[in-house]
């Protein structure tokens, strides 16, 4: 009989408390189909996912943890509760690492991160398993540390530059980890969902096995769906508008709405730090042409009402590894226009997903379609894609056979 640990990340709440997004969904779904594939399966809630969310949603959030573990057959193996007795503060606090693998003592057959996590990955090469592996769906692994300065200092043009500090102090940090974590040769394959991935980290300098999964992810697809005649204004939606989402190119193209004294109806779905909420403020005070909405987060069924009555949705993510708000876009016909953020090659060709460089043409994009009837966008090829994105069935058997692949 084989034991299969699973570390990962489980949205366990209906609230607010997790927006919808395209990383914790898969992690989900795997999640509660995994047990039907292997006759044993234990499950550690993830370190950065959920467990960090514990001593803020204390007894409550962890019965919400086995509620979900037990309608999905999954075993966890040490007691939850018991983590309310630490006094960790950070999410990177090794103590909380070596507790956990204090309580697992059992040999496993495999142990499979569902994301690259560096505190899951971490505490996955301390743990006992004749094999270990993981997917990478997210932008955790970004690649060399003067790449990184670059990129920070990108995306970061708008902030206070204490915060810069902080986030290449962070980034240092985080690219140390994953040396010492790859370094350690415990991860025998990865699963990637996006060529680009690999690109930000060579893998293969250590040993490590890499085989994709296409597609990566699922949404609901209706090809039948009532376009709606009545669409109008934009609409962006982030899990959250910070440097890293997308917040300084929003700030920008503000800006240039602005110098343009151009009118615009914008809503903002998702959390809004105060930092963004100051950028934002600071841009549109003195103007009464521009119609910022800011919702915060809200249930998914919500935020797709809000998308489906849009004309536009602006995307303004930074990196992406298969963006989710993209597909579940399109998905509802709405096209989104996405900055060149690492997902071209899966979007390639599909015409309701437009790329561009900047915000000054990202201004001009707008001017040219929003007027316009977008329906021809939604072409056949745009439906072929969409049904094979709308199967996790089948997208979760795939990386199973990719998963046992690899048992020797």
């Amino acid at each position: 009989m084989r034991k299969v640990l699973v570390i990962g990340e489980a949205i366990v709440r209906n609230d607010n408390s997790d927006l919808v997004s395209g990383g914790g969904i898969r992690s989900t779904v795997f999640l509660s189909k995994v047990s039907k594939y292997f006759d044993k399966v234990y499950y550690v809630p993830s370190i950065l996912g959920n467990l960090k969310r514990v001593p803020r949603f204390r007894e409550c959030y962890i019965e919400d943890i086995y509620r979900f573990s037990a309608a999905n057959d999954l075993e966890i193996p040490f007691d939850l509760y018991s983590i309310l007795n630490l006094n960790y503060k950070y999410f990177f606090d090794i103590r909380l690492i070596q507790y956990i693998k204090s309580k697992l003592n059992d040999n496993y057959d495999l142990i499979y991160v569902t994301s690259e996590a560096p505190t899951d990955l971490n505490l996955a090469i301390q743990i006992k398993s004749r094999l270990r592996g993981f997917i990478i769906h997210g932008s955790w692994i970004n690649g060399r540390y003067l790449d990184e300065i670059k990129y920070i200092l990108d995306t970061h043009s708008c902030v206070n530059p204490l915060y810069s500090v902080n986030k290449l102090s962070e980034k240092l940090l985080l690219n140390v980890l994953f040396r010492k974590i790859f370094s350690s040769n415990k991860l025998h394959f990865a699963i990637y969902i996006n060529t680009n991935s690999l690109t930000k980290y060579s893998l293969f300098k250590y040993n490590i096995i890499t085989k994709r999964l296409f597609p990566g992810i699922a949404i609901n697809f209706n090809e039948n769906y009532n376009i709606s005649r009545n669409k109008e204004g934009i609409i962006s939606i982030s899990t959250a508008f910070t440097p890293f989402k997308g917040l300084c190119r929003l700030v920008k193209f503000l800006k240039i709405l602005g110098q343009n004294n151009d009118e615009i109806k914008l809503t903002l779905i998702g959390e809004l730090p105060r930092l963004a909420q100051k950028q934002i403020f600071n841009v549109i005070k003195n103007n009464n042409k521009m119609k910022i909405k800011t919702l915060g987060k809200l249930s998914h069924e919500e935020v797709l009402k809000n998308l489906r009555s849009s004309k536009l949705n602006i995307n303004f993510s930074f990196t992406e590894t298969y963006s989710f708000v993209n597909l579940e876009s399109i998905a509802n016909y709405t096209p989104v226009i996405s900055f060149y953020n690492g997902t071209e090659e899966i979007y390639k060709n599909i015409k309701p997903v437009i790329f561009v460089h900047n915000e000054q043409e990202l201004f001009r994009t707008i001017k040219v379609y929003y007027d316009k009837d977008l329906d021809y966008l939604f072409d056949e090829t745009v439906k072929d894609f969409l049904k094979k994105h709308s199967n996790w069935d089948e997208i979760i058997q795939n990386e199973i056979k990719i998963i046992k692949s690899f048992f020797p």
